[in-house]
């Protein structure tokens, strides 16, 4: 049965999510902006064969609030915590986008705490990262305005429906609801999580520097020891991984499995959970 948890770390205390059957410890990070239930389409699948843990990170969801807190390396912290005080044993680490930045600096921090690595569509190049967020800087600025608790459900589904979409092709932006449709679930699954974001942990992201001055995977591919899933997201659907950044990946690593999704892009198991099920589950039985 799956079960909500408080882990207070001395620092944040961290929500997370509980569930599944006896044995192998996997932990499930999400993505930036989102929380634990982003994680939903694959839990209860992952849940029949692994013990799953799903954190919020700090400044998502219904974990705390750490100002002037979300370096990657504070991240990783709260991570290291949950792992040595709750999971009490080396466990999968299955990161999409943000929480495989931070998944990958676990595993090559703390090697005795990783068991496997799964990286979901997290760039590995800082510079190529650096210019993906500043073309998406626009959009950035808008979700930090309107995300915290001081907005209501309602008003950031609004917000949300009414912003401008740049379409390619087109001189003209559209509206969001006239290019996703009216009743697109995704307004309030992204709603939700912005209500419960930390205004402040955007901000971190757009200044970039200081939130990523540790990332440097020429340095921690190194460090990592146990075996590797790389899954990159389609590009001709907006996955973020380069073929490039995938080959120079597997020189630096010491086992290394890839999964290259052909019909979702940087969303994997929350856009389209079957192909992601497939990698994770093959990847983790060959082993």
């Amino acid at each position: 049965m799956l079960s909500e948890h408080a882990f207070d770390t001395g620092v944040v205390v961290i929500n997370y999510a509980e569930t599944g059957v006896a044995g192998c410890p996997l932990m499930v990070l999400h993505g930036g902006s989102a929380r634990w239930q982003s994680s939903l389409p694959i839990i209860p699948e992952l849940s029949q064969r692994w013990h799953v843990f799903a954190p919020d990170l700090r400044g998502h969801g219904k974990s705390g609030r750490v100002a002037g807190g979300y370096q990657l390396k504070e991240y990783v912290g709260d991570i290291v915590a949950i792992l040595e005080h709750v999971v009490k044993e080396p466990a999968v680490l299955f990161g999409h986008s943000l929480g495989g930045f931070i998944a990958i600096m676990v595993a090559a921090w703390y090697p005795h705490l990783v068991k496997r690595l799964i990286i979901g569509d997290t760039p590995f190049d800082p510079a190529k990262l650096r210019a993906g967020l500043k073309g998406g800087e626009e959009r950035l600025l808008y979700w930090r305005d309107i995300a915290g608790t001081e907005h209501t459900h309602e008003e950031i589904v609004a917000a949300l429906k009414n912003t401008p979409v740049a379409v390619e092709g087109s001189p003209d932006a559209v509206l969001a609801r006239e290019l996703f449709g009216e009743e697109n679930p995704w307004f309030h699954d992204m709603a939700e999580n912005l209500r419960l974001n930390d205004p402040e942990m955007l901000t971190a992201v757009i200044e970039f520097d200081k939130m990523y001055e540790d990332y440097d995977c020429e340095q921690l591919f190194l460090l990592i020891s146990c075996p590797v899933l790389i899954i990159q997201g389609s590009p001709m659907h907006g996955g973020l991984l380069t073929d490039e950044e995938i080959e120079r990946a597997v020189m630096l690593l010491p086992q290394t499995t890839i999964a290259r999704m052909q019909t979702v892009g940087h969303s994997l198991h929350t856009q389209e959970k079957e192909p992601v099920l497939i990698a994770i589950t093959s990847f983790l039985d060959s082993l």
